[in-house]
């Protein structure tokens, strides 16, 4: 009896959270030199245009099926058309660049960025690139070397096209991470960093794992490390965010929305990743929101969190979407 009590919720955690059957199709490693066209999109405005339009999630799914857009993708937002195109592509009218960095998927879903315009996250006439890491368990490494390659060679296409285009990245959970690690790199021309649910070890997120759905687990250390082991991608020696954070420039505006009682992301956290950022001098803003709709991640859908994301980049001269300003009470 007291075996099924403990193994009853050891099966249910690696069911919910296992993230992908382990004999599910891994997408290839994506080589910083050749960035695979169907992993990354851009998403601009593209009113004079004549577009396939669909949903964004036709777009979605295409890639998923095809791993390809079908030619002359489109997309209408709010009586508003936007063009999607493989690969990074920007011009050099493109004054300021969003890249959005999201968290786990269980299948390719960069055009998800296009839900920031759905969402009034960003202002409708600048760009948004959107990619892909490989999420299967044998290459998903929590944040660590092969996702930061992407996004900072993501960052370098931008750069080469526009070399005085500003950036900002969005980034959401495991997004957020990569995000922070490549801010500690002090990438040129980086001008605020907004950061969704963030995690910074996945040492502490799989120990909130367990925590959280084995609850007084005499074992939960051990089934943590068992967890551990079933990513071999993921390298224990380099899970040490922590120490480069005081890297990030000092004067880079940063933005942390949470939601409470996050089942993966605990609010202490990020209240403490906060508190780090304003000691060193960095200007914060954030917002930590009651919103029981979702356990983790999808902030982009609460209106507090748009209106305080917009009046961030407003503060601070940057582009940002008059629309969520208006449409919000302030908090």
């Amino acid at each position: 009896m007291l075996a099924r009590k403990i193994y009853g919720p050891i099966a249910a955690l690696i069911a919910s959270i296992a993230l992908l059957p382990a004999n599910a199709p891994s997408a290839p490693r994506c080589p910083v030199d050749t960035l695979p066209a169907h992993r990354v999109i851009t998403f601009h405005s593209a009113s004079h245009l004549k577009l396939n339009d669909q949903p964004i999630e036709a777009i979605v799914q295409s890639m998923h099926t095809k791993q390809s857009l079908p030619l002359d993708s489109g997309i209408t937002i709010h009586t508003k058309q936007y063009r999607a195109q493989e690969g990074v592509v920007v011009s050099k009218n493109d004054s300021t660049v969003f890249i959005f960095a999201r968290g786990f998927e269980p299948r390719p879903c960069a055009a998800r960025a296009a839900h920031l315009y759905e969402n009034h996250v960003i202002p409708t006439n600048c760009p948004v690139i959107g990619f892909d890491f490989d999420d299967s368990r044998k290459q998903f490494s929590f944040g660590q070397d092969t996702d930061i390659a992407l996004l900072k060679a993501i960052y370098e296409r931008i750069l080469e096209q526009n070399p005085s285009a500003q950036i900002i990245i969005i980034g959401n959970c495991n997004g957020a991470k990569v995000a922070m690690e490549l801010a500690a790199q002090k990438p040129k021309q980086l001008k605020a960093l907004i950061l969704l649910t963030p995690f910074i070890s996945a040492r502490s997120l799989f120990k909130r794992m367990t925590q959280y759905y084995v609850l007084g687990a005499p074992f939960s250390a051990r089934l943590a490390q068992s967890l551990f082991s079933a990513f071999t991608a993921y390298d224990p020696k380099k899970d040490d965010l922590l120490t480069r954070l005081n890297q990030i420039n000092k004067q880079l505006p940063i933005f942390i929305g949470q939601r409470m009682y996050d089942s993966l992301v605990p609010d202490e956290e990020v209240e403490e990743l906060a508190s780090l950022f304003k000691k060193q001098g960095n200007a914060l803003d954030g917002l930590i929101v009651y919103d029981p709709s979702k356990s983790h991640n999808h902030l982009t859908f609460n209106k507090k969190i748009q209106y305080r994301i917009n009046r961030f980049l407003k503060q601070h001269n940057l582009p940002h979407n008059k629309t969520a300003l208006a449409s919000c009470v302030p908090q």
